[in-house]
């Protein structure tokens, strides 16, 4: 990620992160761990995005950033078990782990649709 977007980033992320999510949610390591998975323009669009939502409304941000967090760590937590993990259906459905395309596409509508309310 090239320092101008870093920047951003962490300006964005780091300011408004700490003591927005709970301990028991947020996670630095997985949170960076997405965004430095991205490539550069997708990080980039969505940072925009949530920046562009920050102006707008507060409230709708923080509400954003939780459901961001809350799609980065299906892509990473332990604790969630997938069927192809285990090789198992669980309750009759077979759930299979999300790529970090699909989180990102899921991200990125929302914040669109998010955008055009507000």
């Amino acid at each position: 990620m090239p320092s101008n977007e870093k920047d951003s980033y962490f300006s964005l992320f780091e300011n408004n992160v700490n003591g927005l999510l709970l301990e028991d949610y947020y996670n630095e390591e997985c949170f960076n761990r997405f965004f430095l998975s991205l490539d550069s323009a997708r990080s980039k669009k969505l940072i925009k995005l949530f920046c562009r939502i920050e102006k707008e409304q507060n409230r709708i941000f923080e509400a954003e950033l939780v459901s961001l967090w809350l799609y980065i760590r299906e892509l990473y937590s332990p604790n969630i078990k997938y069927s192809d993990e285990v090789g198992t259906y669980i309750g009759g459905y077979y759930f299979s782990k999300p790529s970090i395309d699909q989180q990102y596409e899921k991200i990125k509508t929302q914040l669109e649709h998010t955008l055009n309310f507000v």
